[in-house]
């Protein structure tokens, strides 16, 4: 069974594949993109909302960092 962390993956990755076929087939004056960072929780594991928002932000930066050395 898929987790909910890489079914969010894929999702996010399908977005960003219509993100650039739009981009590549329009004439818009602007580009579009996107930056998430996606973070599992565990029901049984107690986690602060500021903890678990700076673990998806620090994951949201990372992908950042990965998309600009391509």
């Amino acid at each position: 069974m898929e987790s909910n962390e890489s079914a969010a993956g894929r999702l996010m990755q399908n977005v960003e594949s219509k993100m650039t076929l739009l981009n590549e087939t329009t004439s818009l004056p602007y580009k579009l993109s996107s930056s998430y960072g996606i973070t599992a929780l565990d029901a049984e594991e107690t986690m602060s909302v500021e903890t678990i928002i700076g673990e998806a932000d620090r994951k949201m930066y990372r992908n950042k960092s990965s998309r600009s050395q391509k």
